[in-house]
């Protein structure tokens, strides 16, 4: 059976398996991880997550790491904060503060996500059910709104200033394309939801609350990568699909040298026209089989051989 054509598949450069598939089977591992410990904080970030966004597999080892930091580092700065080994020449401070706010948001993790895990049996059984992968709505999204507008308010300036240089179609079209940050629960996720954990973990750290201005921070860090790695699959998924759509209308124009939508080099085009016409000449049931499978390329082939060689 021949493969589908499409641009978008694994190009084995050096031979045998793709470097690439490695590469984003790491990347995908990475990110599991990462969720493993950033839904300790995404439980207060965020509501109405989905069924396999928010999953008992990552709640339960986050709920682990979560009491393993919360009982051995939150425990160790208790005991080394005691009168027996504090120094003389350091401040009285409470021995258990920090221990104590980070036992607080150990509870507060375990009671928000029994809450979550509620909503999605809720709907569930109410046939109410969101995408399941859905990553859950922020309560910062409406803080989001608001910056996302002072952004583009502070972008306009220099944006009015470009138009000048533009024609009066050009000036429409730039028109089309503003605001310049069009997507408050994006902006949100991406920027505002990590910053805000940051801006915590700081608050935490000056209060003398080292424990969870620790863990928030190492928190934050990984949260602004998995949200901004989920973000840019999920556009590379939609940029996949836009290719397929734009190979199946350009692909004969391509094969001919004609388009500008996709530019195939001359020699990639004569190899491919000689292989089909070898085909075409020793086994004629596998040009049907190209029809029915790889329309566009069979198109694109037909059309070619119908203009002079370029």
């Amino acid at each position: 059976m021949i493969q589908q054509f499409t641009r978008n598949n694994d190009r084995h450069l050096y031979g045998g398996r793709d470097v690439m598939k490695n590469i984003f089977f790491i990347l995908d591992f990475v990110y599991f991880f990462f969720g493993l410990i950033t839904v300790t904080v995404e439980v207060f970030l965020r509501r109405d997550f989905g069924e396999r966004y928010f999953t008992r597999l990552n709640f339960t080892v986050g709920f682990f790491f979560l009491g393993l930091w919360t009982l051995v580092v939150g425990g160790l700065a208790s005991f080394f904060s005691s009168g027996f080994f504090r120094p003389s020449s350091m401040p009285q401070q409470p021995s258990n503060g920090s221990y104590s706010v980070m036992f607080l948001f150990f509870i507060g993790y375990i009671l928000l996500g029994s809450v979550h895990f509620i909503a999605i049996w809720w709907r569930n059984r109410t046939d109410q059910p969101l995408h399941s992968l859905d990553s859950g709505k922020s309560w910062l999204l409406p803080l989001g709104k608001l910056m996302m507008g002072l952004v583009n308010i502070v972008a306009w300036l220099p944006i009015k200033i470009f138009s000048f240089s533009l024609s009066g179609e050009d000036k429409k079209r730039l028109q089309k394309l503003l605001p310049l940050v069009p997507d408050s629960r994006t902006f949100t996720e991406r920027f505002l939801e990590p910053a805000v954990v940051l801006f915590v973990s700081a608050l935490s750290a000056m209060s003398g609350l080292g424990v969870i201005a620790a863990w928030l921070f190492m928190t934050a860090i990984l949260l602004a990568a998995r949200t901004n790695y989920r973000h840019e699959t999920d556009r590379h998924q939609f940029l996949q699909l836009r290719d397929q759509i734009l190979e199946a209308k350009y692909l004969p124009e391509a094969m001919a040298g004609a388009s500008d939508v996709i530019r195939i080099p001359k020699t990639v085009r004569d190899t491919v026209i000689r292989t089909a016409n070898q085909i075409k000449e020793d086994a004629p049931e596998m040009m049907e089989e190209i029809k029915e499978s790889h329309p566009s390329l069979a198109d694109a082939l037909a059309a070619i051989n119908k203009t002079p060689n370029s």
